[in-house]
Formats: C-alpha cells, structure tokens, sequence
C-alpha cells in the first residue's frame, strides 16, 4: 500500500487566523506541505463566515486556527456541519472554541504543551528582570533612550 502524499486523501481546510499570525506562520513550504495535504479554501483567512462561499464552508473538515482566530460557536458549527479537526498553531483554545466544538466529538490539537516551556521561561525571566529593575536601570545607564 502506498503511503506517498499524492495517494492520501486531502481534506477540505481553511485558515483562522489574523494576518500577522499567518505571515509569521507560513512561507512558502509551509504552504506548499498544507496544500499537499489539503484542499486549501484560501490562503486568505477567515475573519467572518459571511464572507465565504456557504458550499465550500459547509465542506470544511479542517479549521487551521491562530491567535486572532474568529469564534467557533453554535452558529458557526451549523456553517461547517463537516468539521472533524480544528489545529490551533497556538496555546489555549478557551478563548474561541465553544463548548459545542468538544461535545460534537470534533478533534481539537492545541501547541499549549510545547509553549508551556518557553511561555514559563519567558515568565520567570520577566520576573527577575522586575526584581532587578532593569528598566529604571536602563533608563539612568541611557536616558536619552527613554527620552525619545
């Protein structure tokens, strides 16, 4: 049996996500692996259902999320009545998946466990750095920089 991407079936896939998060995202690669393995809506994201063309929403089984990704709610599950998977390129989905996105059984994959590192990391630097006061230390080492 033959596992090369072109025998593989593609899903019907749409972004989520604000503009910035996907240029930083995806380059060209990138796109090309997604379009490998998917049929890709638009590489324009989705900011408000309404906008799209209600056949190729309602043919959605994959929703590729990121920070400033729209509301998944009742409403739009109605919309995308063939979504299996939602893969959020981010940490928690609290913020734009309802609960009916879970109780539907749709699959949900998150990068909340491989930020979780970095994000404690980048925290407990913060932390020091308060301690230390090193923006009140930076300003009287360099005052013209916090003059402007």
């Amino acid at each position: 049996m033959s596992t090369d991407a072109a025998s593989r079936p593609r899903f019907q896939a749409a972004l989520a996500m604000d503009e910035e998060t996907k240029a930083v995202l995806f380059d060209e690669p990138e796109w090309q692996q997604i379009e490998q393995l998917s049929i890709l809506t638009s590489r324009v994201p989705l900011t408000d259902l309404a906008d799209v063309d209600p056949v190729r929403l309602a043919q959605t089984e994959v929703l590729i999320t990121g920070w400033g990704a729209l509301w998944i709610g009742p409403e739009s599950l109605e919309a995308m009545p063939a979504l299996r998977y939602v893969i959020h390129a981010g940490g928690t989905v609290k913020k734009f998946l309802a609960p009916e996105v879970f109780e539907r059984g749709i699959q949900v994959s998150s990068a909340a466990v491989a930020n979780a590192i970095p994000v404690a990391e980048y925290t407990l630097a913060s932390i020091i750095m308060g301690l230390k006061r090193a923006s009140r230390s930076a300003s009287l080492a360099h005052p013209k920089l916090v003059e402007g």
